[in-house]
């Protein structure tokens, strides 16, 4: 049965006509349901808040994840927008900053833009692909009918989709000299995962981004976003990070560190319901 998928696909879709500051109050609304139902996903952004931000009492983390979920909510109402508003609408709320980071046509290279899970990536990702060409890393979901919607919306963000279980796909991307966005923070496990320091809690680290960036002389330039109390949001592309190439531990040290420094611009916009502290917290 998938009408679940179409109500939800259908439900988006209309949404988008409304205006942006309708779309934020539902989001915001679906975002405290959220809060309230989600028991699983709401200890651990509790967990994960508490080892990251210790020191806060405890009404302060009250309304910190008070406000994570509001953010959560607002990025369901950013899917819709990033998939089929026009690109005059996304222009008009998108404001973006180094852009000149990005190789000169005329002198390409590999090039990795480094970002966190934030609340927003689909936004950010549809607001930046209306001035820059690049591929993403992506993740199916095992659900074919919505993969198929997630791979038709997601094409407006990207030029294309790498599958992330393709590390052949990806290594043939970054060899036609092309921009390759990647989440830095996604834990890893397995055997090419290491501990790296994260809020200064050893946090298992993927080394993808170092190793590959080594291997092919690849930039990896930090990539941020600021989703404004107004509805407007600030892309901004760091210039290439110069502190990798030294031991896979130190450079995952340094993406973790950027990720952190991404995060204190505005707390409740990442992406605190997933499990970054996998050896501190219980299997939600």
């Amino acid at each position: 049965m998938h009408w679940p998928i179409w109500l939800l696909i259908a439900g988006q879709r209309v949404l988008v006509l409304l205006p942006w500051a309708v779309q934020r109050y539902i989001g915001r609304l679906i975002g405290l349901i959220a809060l309230q139902c989600a028991r699983k996903r709401r200890q651990v952004a509790i967990d994960n808040l508490r080892i990251a931000y210790p020191a806060l009492p405890d009404r302060d983390h009250f309304r910190l994840r008070r406000r994570h979920f509001q953010n959560l909510g607002i990025g369901i109402m950013e899917i819709g927008m990033a998939w089929w508003a026009s690109d005059r609408r996304i222009a008009r709320l998108c404001d973006i900053d180094g852009l000149q980071h990005l190789p000169a046509a005329d002198n390409p290279k590999p090039v990795f833009l480094a970002a966190g899970h934030f609340t927003s990536i689909d936004m950010v990702a549809r607001g930046l692909r209306l001035y820059a060409d690049f591929d993403v890393l992506h993740r199916p979901l095992g659900i074919p009918l919505l993969d198929a919607f997630t791979e038709y919306g997601r094409r407006r963000c990207a030029t294309t989709l790498i599958d992330k279980r393709s590390p052949r796909a990806l290594l043939a991307s970054l060899r036609r000299n092309r921009a390759v966005w990647i989440a830095v923070d996604q834990a890893d496990t397995t055997s090419a995962g290491i501990e790296a320091p994260f809020f200064g809690q050893p946090a298992a680290t993927n080394t993808t981004v170092p190793r590959l960036a080594e291997k092919l002389s690849a930039d990896v330039l930090p990539l941020s976003c600021i989703r404004t109390a107004g509805g407007r949001y600030r892309i901004e592309i760091h210039a290439p990070l110069k502190s990798l190439g030294r031991t896979l531990a130190q450079d995952a040290g340094t993406l973790n560190q950027m990720v952190e420094s991404h995060i204190a611009l505005a707390p409740a916009q990442y992406y605190w319901i997933h499990r970054r502290f996998k050896r501190r917290l219980a299997p939600a």
